[in-house]
């Protein structure tokens, strides 16, 4: 009888949902125990979201690497996202193919993990599942790792863009300035960015209307995702048909809570260059609280 149930929990894990299928009941991550049962079979793809070096020096068994790096356009300048052209010669040397069971981890707190898993979601992968706690998890587990590179096939791997998952900056000037209200807004980055105390771009502060979710506050200490109860609390309880974006500093961290919100069935886009675009565009208004006026302001 287990080895029945185990056969069954594997078949649903490799069928999958369709992305969208899973805004009724949105099951997006796995676990380590659970992935040790799937990882041999076939059209199951581990992929490694760590830099390169990382990745050299030990990582699960049969697992190829695409470092989160590599779905930015050039991130030393901004977050703009690769276009879905780009996105898919990289899945095709990666190997993937468009039926596969793709599985994500990185090796600390699922930031970079989650980064790849918005990239193969707004491109249109049905069957993606983040691999929860990441490496440590895998380790604590039992699993062993390996220095080997797998031999990869260059596939045929197409694309789709689903334009509800990234958000471009016209995109929330629309929704929370020319027509406020129309979708909440989050802010991913720690409290002091959002207060306007620090700063990557050219001007502090966040956007009008946003509110502040620092993204490690959906994990526990030791690297969980925290219970959707609590998850569901930390968002104020948002309605199911609710339209959100989030963003951070240049759309990585945001990543991450794009990957709860679509986990609480709640539509969401992550905005894909963030604070970096926006804060370095003086006609956008903004917010900032350690100013002495705190108020709303714009550069003409």
């Amino acid at each position: 009888m287990n080895i029945l149930l185990r056969l069954i929990a594997s078949l649903v894990l490799l069928l999958g949902l369709s992305a969208h299928s899973l805004a009724d009941t949105p099951e997006l991550r796995i676990s380590a125990a659970e992935l040790s049962k799937i990882i041999d079979q076939p059209k199951v793809v581990v992929i490694d979201a760590r830099p390169a070096e990382e990745y050299a020096k030990g990582h699960i068994p049969g697992a190829r690497n695409l470092p989160f790096k590599k779905t930015f356009q050039d991130l030393s300048k901004n977050g703009l996202v690769l276009s879905s052209e780009r996105a898919k010669l990289l899945f095709q040397v990666t190997g993937l193919k468009n039926e596969d069971l793709v599985v994500i981890y990185d090796g600390s707190n699922m930031v970079q993990a989650a980064r790849v898993f918005w990239m193969l979601d707004m491109n249109g992968h049905e069957k993606i599942r983040l691999l929860e706690g990441g490496l440590n998890a895998w380790v604590a587990e039992g699993g062993s790792l390996s220095q080997e590179t797998p031999a990869i096939k260059v596939s045929d791997y197409s694309t789709k863009i689903d334009h509800n998952a990234v958000k471009t900056w016209q995109d929330v000037k629309l929704a929370v300035v020319d027509h406020p209200g129309q979708a909440i807004i989050i802010d991913a980055r720690d409290g002091e960015h959002f207060a306007g105390l620090k700063s990557e771009a050219s001007r502090s502060g966040h956007i009008p209307g946003a509110r502040s979710v620092p993204v490690g506050k959906n994990l526990t200490a030791d690297g969980f995702f925290r219970s959707r109860e609590e998850l569901e609390a930390l968002y104020g309880n948002i309605p199911k048909d609710q339209q959100v974006l989030v963003y951070c500093s240049k759309g990585l961290a945001s990543s991450l809570e794009y990957f709860v919100l679509r986990e609480l069935g709640i539509p969401v886009g992550n905005y894909e260059s963030s604070w970096m675009e926006w804060g370095n565009k003086p006609e956008l208004p903004i917010v900032n609280p350690s100013a002495s006026s705190a108020t709303t302001t714009t550069n003409p």
